[in-house]
């Protein structure tokens, strides 16, 4: 009786460390994605404020994309340290379930 539920709690450890692994996976590149357009926004933001003030005959339409810009650059700005937390909260929780299977590995051998 021992022996299974040691045998379900490995069971367990095993499926949640290869799970957490992959999500681990899927939040690390999602964050280098949000990077990107952080920078590509922020880009955008600062193009259309230098547009806005040497291009006059068109104010309201590069005012218009300014604030449109400007909302996406903080949207992603917010959803790239969003991501960057959960990268590290994944990336640490990888490295517990590595020690926990080191050390039960280790118990079990001796």
């Amino acid at each position: 009786m021992l022996l299974l539920l040691l045998l379900l709690l490995l069971y367990y450890y095993f499926y949640y460390y290869y799970y957490y692994f992959y999500y681990c996976y899927y939040y690390y590149y999602f964050y280098y994605y949000c990077n990107y357009y952080y920078y590509y926004y922020y880009y955008y933001y600062y193009y259309c404020f230098y547009y806005n003030n040497y291009n006059n005959n068109n104010n309201y339409y590069y005012y218009y994309y300014y604030y449109y810009y400007y909302y996406y650059y903080y949207y992603y700005y917010y959803y790239y340290y969003y991501y960057y937390y959960y990268y590290y909260y994944y990336y640490y929780y990888y490295y517990y379930c590595y020690y926990f299977f080191f050390y039960y590995s280790f118990y079990q051998y001796y």
